[in-house]
This record gives C-alpha cells, sequence and structure tokens, in this order.
C-alpha cells in the first residue's frame, strides 16, 4: 500500500488550514488510500511548546516515508509546504494538485494493483 503526504499550510487561519487537510484525508482514506496528515500531529498546545524547527525537520522525515504527496488549497502560501515540494520532486515522488485528487487516488490504486 502507498502512503500519501497530506501538505498546506497550517500558520494564519490554523483551525480552516486544518480542516482543509484533515478534510483531505477523508477523501483518500474513503477511496482506502492511506495516508499521514502533520496537520493532526500533535495538539494545538504541542505547537505552542516546541520550536518551530522541531516541527518542520519532522514533517520532512514523515516525508520522506511516504510516496507521493496531495496539496490541500492555500499550499502556495506556506513556505514550508513549498520546501516540502521541492523535496519531494528531488525524491521522484508525484505531487498532486488540490484539483488533482482524483488523480492522485487513481495513481495509488493503480500503484496498488
Amino acid at each position: 500500500m502507498k502512503l500519501i503526504y497530506i501538505a498546506g499550510p497550517f500558520r494564519g487561519d490554523v483551525a480552516s488550514n486544518v480542516n482543509r487537510a484533515q478534510n483531505t484525508g477523508d477523501e483518500l482514506a474513503k477511496a482506502g488510500i492511506a495516508f499521514i496528515c502533520p496537520h493532526s500531529n500533535g495538539s494545538p498546545h504541542d505547537f505552542l511548546d516546541l520550536p518551530d524547527e522541531y516541527w518542520l525537520s519532522s514533517t520532512m522525515e514523515i516525508l520522506r516515508r511516504c510516496d507521493a504527496v496531495m496539496l490541500v488549497a492555500g499550499w502556495q502560501n506556506s513556505s514550508g509546504t513549498r520546501d516540502e515540494i521541492k523535496a519531494a520532486v528531488a525524491d521522484g515522488k508525484p505531487v498532486f494538485k488540490p484539483n488533482e485528487i482524483k488523480e492522485c487516488i487513481d495513481w495509488a490504486m493503480c500503484v496498488n494493483a
């Protein structure tokens, strides 16, 4: 089974950004696709107590272990997401834009077949 990394902004309107990422995960799960949503790692309290470098380096490690990236709306406004895209592309991983969730699902299903 392939594992999809959900990437998008966190800061700013945190509640909306987390909701969009989690909704993307819901769509993948309904299609039977495994995913990781870094937006759901820890609680909001955790984000206040740990330095940004921890979260940025840990999410990059999680990304390295995934097979593809699924972007969520607003990704263009996130320097962290842009760095994740660069890392994924450098590793030869496919990156799917928000309007390409069907393509992401099809890719994962085809690869799983």
